[in-house]
């Protein structure tokens, strides 16, 4: 794996970026990440130089990662690719819990009282957050494995302090898929950048439709690029909207 991610072209390249520990550092409470004002202005610039080809691949609710993008105007996938919102179209109502996933919540939530774990419901996911108690890591993500093995059409997916119980499915991979069969993405090569393990399936799909992934950080990874932080994205990407074309 080479370490520093080429230059890409904005006319014939897509980007897919993460949000949180990729936009925006790591915090100790989700609900209190910010992207730094110049990188949304970055964003703002890129979305226009690549005709609206970028997008924030988000393992939150979109109605969650919205409030945290300030306007910004550009494609968002929320809750691993179970909702998706195309550049310019309005926010409609928060979609309902996605009925496999019903089954699964009391037990869940019966889990987050008992461990005082912090309980997220989204529309395509139930997750568990167990940030700053890491003892709780391999207890957490076998009750969340055995809840997902338990219902129909479920899945575990697990993250940095994080397991989910999430649709079979959905995923970050599907989310570019969808992005790409439909303008301003379509014909473009996909470039995902991201820090999490969850990010790992849109690398895989970025690199199986032609793009390639980026990696935050220096975690075991299967993009082929990497940058050490959140400030080196910044900078990569600030260079990419202020490039001279040519």
């Amino acid at each position: 794996m080479t370490d520093h991610p080429p230059t890409i072209d904005p006319a014939r390249h897509a980007l897919f970026l993460d949000f949180d520990g990729t936009l925006a550092p790591i915090v100790a409470r989700p609900e209190d990440a910010r992207m730094p004002p110049q990188t949304r202005a970055t964003l703002g610039a890129l979305a226009r130089r690549m005709d609206g080809a970028v997008a924030i691949v988000s393992g939150r609710a979109l109605a969650d990662l919205e409030p945290l993008l300030d306007g910004l105007d550009v494609a968002l996938s929320g809750s691993h690719g179970h909702e998706i919102r195309m550049p310019g179209e309005e926010t409609g109502e928060v979609p309902p819990l996605a009925e496999p996933l019903r089954a699964a919540l009391g037990h869940l939530e019966s889990l987050a009282r008992s461990q005082n774990l912090r309980l997220e419901v989204k529309p395509g996911a139930i997750t568990l957050h167990y940030r700053g108690m890491p003892h709780l890591e391999d207890m957490v993500r076998d009750e969340v494995r055995e809840t997902a093995e338990a219902h129909a059409g479920l899945k575990p997916m697990h993250g940095n302090m994080v397991s989910e119980v999430v649709l079979d499915g959905v995923g970050k991979g599907a989310a570019l898929r969808t992005f790409l069969s439909h303008a301003p993405f379509a014909g473009r090569r996909p470039v995902m950048i991201g820090d999490d393990v969850t990010d790992e399936d849109g690398f895989r799909a970025a690199h199986a439709l032609g793009g390639f992934g980026i990696k935050i950080g220096v975690a075991e990874t299967e993009a082929a690029f990497r940058l050490g932080d959140v400030p080196a994205l910044a900078d990569w990407l600030s260079a990419l909207a202020t490039r001279s074309p040519g």
